[in-house]
């Protein structure tokens, strides 16, 4: 039981992580360092700790009309908040109702201590935890995601890619991890579908990172990039918040200095370290222009900038790679 908590121990902490990632996410993060598997929508992330956050989750777990894995995630994220708050036997006793109503939390949690070692650059650990835990529960969806996002984190992009295929019709978060292997891989038609297909039908806030990684794989399929950029930015009505500035600027509608002001100003870009998808993306405008030197720098920046794990970094390394 103590391991099971130090996992859970780990999932706070990677909840916590969470809420600075939503200012950049759709409805699935593009960081694979920021998020482990989907909160359940409406939930109060847990770290907003304290008397609203629990009163918010009473309330969510007061409905009838919850299914038991939705609960099961409720408890879970009520058990972590009494544990913030040194309650541990409410921790235990929400803990172990969600693991009676739903018995694949447990599986859950471990996928989220694997993603907290991941995230910290202890990679073979977190994917010895995830082949022990499907080798006790082979199939398991958050399972595979996990190990399929710590494959692409170690650059083993085919078996990232075996590992979600299974998963993409049901789990949106599946197909974007694997998007971003394709990518890396090099192979940019069967990535730029896996982008099509999550924009297909989109509602809700404008999908800012697929509409920038279909610029990307098209500035590598040699398809008018820009155009294609253009027509999904007024489908969705130009909005303003971050990173549209990135979007305009590889539009030519702003400067690579203003961009650089905004990257270090804009207060989503300050949460979401804009400086680092900056640097990204002016590299391939550069790669689209033909100035591979200056892509080269770009890519090279954006390695210095980005963390390890980041997808912007995989996806510079991936670039340089094949410079």
């Amino acid at each position: 039981m103590r391991s099971v908590f130090a996992a859970l121990l780990a999932a706070l902490v990677l909840s916590a992580e969470t809420a600075s990632a939503q200012a950049v996410s759709d409805s699935f993060d593009w960081d694979p360092a920021r998020r482990d598997f989907n909160r359940p929508g409406g939930t109060p992330p847990a770290a907003n700790a304290g008397s609203g956050a629990m009163a918010g989750l009473d309330k969510e777990l007061a409905r009838t009309d919850l299914t038991p894995q939705k609960r099961a995630d409720l408890l879970v994220l009520r058990s972590m908040l009494f544990r913030s708050m040194g309650r541990e036997s409410e921790s235990r006793r929400d803990f172990q109702e969600a693991l009676r109503i739903w018995p694949d939390t447990r599986f859950e949690i471990l996928a989220a201590a694997a993603m907290a070692d991941a995230s910290a650059g202890r990679t073979q650990p977190a994917l010895d935890t995830l082949d022990n835990a499907l080798r006790e529960r082979p199939g398991q969806p958050t399972l595979l995601t996990a190990r399929g996002q710590v494959r692409l984190m170690l650059g083993d992009n085919d078996l990232a890619i075996a590992d979600l295929s299974p998963l993409v019709d049901s789990s949106p978060r599946a197909r974007w991890l694997r998007a971003q292997a394709y990518y890396n891989k090099g192979s940019h038609r069967e990535s730029v579908d896996d982008v099509d297909a999550l924009m297909r039908g989109w509602s809700g806030a404008a999908p800012f990172l697929p509409m920038l990684w279909r610029y990307a794989n098209n500035v590598k399929l040699r398809r008018d990039a820009r155009g294609a950029l253009a027509a999904d930015f007024r489908t969705h009505g130009e909005p303003t918040e971050w990173p549209a500035p990135i979007v305009r600027h590889l539009l030519g509608r702003m400067t690579a200095g203003d961009l650089d002001i905004a990257a270090e100003t804009d207060a989503g870009a300050k949460r979401s370290n804009g400086r680092c998808l900056t640097a990204l993306f002016q590299g391939l405008d550069a790669l689209r222009g033909g100035n591979r030197n200056r892509a080269r720098e770009l890519f090279q920046l954006s390695q210095a900038r980005c963390g390890p794990n980041t997808f912007a970094n995989l996806a510079a390394s991936a670039e340089l790679r094949r410079m």
